[in-house]
């Protein structure tokens, strides 16, 4: 038994939340910053639109938040655990439990995807362990959007699904 995740963004999701707010969201726009920084003319185009720049600055402290929250998730999680609390979301959990039942777990992810953050912010510790002992695999399809929109992005993914189910061939 296996699964491939193909760029997840979303890892918990209940009826009756909303589609509209996303982590991922700014996660897009920060790796978008990120590549800005370098760039004159993209500072100058922020500096001269106040809006883009309550944006930027929106964005920065949600990133900056949810990167903060992520460094308490775990003891948070602990805590309800102990109280008997259920339908926790709790990451590192879960994927512990789904390799424990012999479930393997391969991510793909574009390179300019979010999910590989998310993933990360969700359950970091346990993502680089369980990768060391070869309980889940981590692939990254270079110059590909989370859509894979472009061919190439495309074509590279096929082949990543292709090259995994030949191993089942027998």
């Amino acid at each position: 038994h296996e699964i491939i995740p193909i760029n997840p963004l979303t890892f918990y999701w209940k009826e009756g939340m909303s589609l509209d707010f996303s982590p991922a969201d700014y996660y897009f726009e920060w790796n978008s910053y990120q590549e800005s920084m370098w760039h004159k003319d993209r500072w100058l185009r922020l500096l001269k639109d106040p809006k883009r720049i309550l944006e930027t600055a929106k964005t920065t402290v949600n990133v900056v938040f949810i990167k903060g929250s992520a460094l308490f998730k775990p003891i948070v999680n602990h805590l309800k655990r102990s109280s008997g609390a259920k339908d926790i979301e709790d990451l590192a959990w879960d994927l512990n439990s789904i390799v424990r039942k012999n479930i393997k777990v391969k991510f793909i992810f574009a390179d300019t995807d979010p999910g590989y953050q998310l993933l990360i912010e969700g359950a970091g510790k346990t993502v680089d362990k369980l990768v060391r002992e070869k309980k889940i695999e981590i692939e990254f399809i270079p110059k590909a959007n989370h859509n894979f929109s472009s061919q190439l992005g495309r074509m590279q993914l096929l082949k990543k699904i292709g090259e995994h189910f030949s191993l089942y061939k027998n």
